[in-house]
């Protein structure tokens, strides 16, 4: 498997809850400035984790929650 550069430190699972589509508003705590990014450039470094082994398990896990977690917003969203 290839090395993946750019690692998320916040799943994009979770980010995509506060998405439209794939992108999100970005707030910079320095500037006070908001602007709408892509999911795929938010909360992401290039090479976070520094070790594939564990981008790996990460991702493995981030793969095993994000079904459930994104099943229970869905039911939230509809009782709504």
């Amino acid at each position: 498997m290839p090395e993946r550069k750019n690692q998320h430190y916040v799943p994009q699972f979770y980010l995509d809850a506060w998405a439209t589509d794939e992108m999100v508003d970005t707030l910079v705590l320095e500037s006070g400035d908001v602007f709408n990014q892509h999911l795929t450039e938010v909360c992401a470094r290039n090479y976070f984790y520094g070790n594939p082994v564990v981008e790996g398990e990460l991702a493995n896990l981030e793969g095993y929650h994000s079904q459930y977690l994104t099943r229970h917003l869905q039911l939230s969203r509809s009782e709504v």
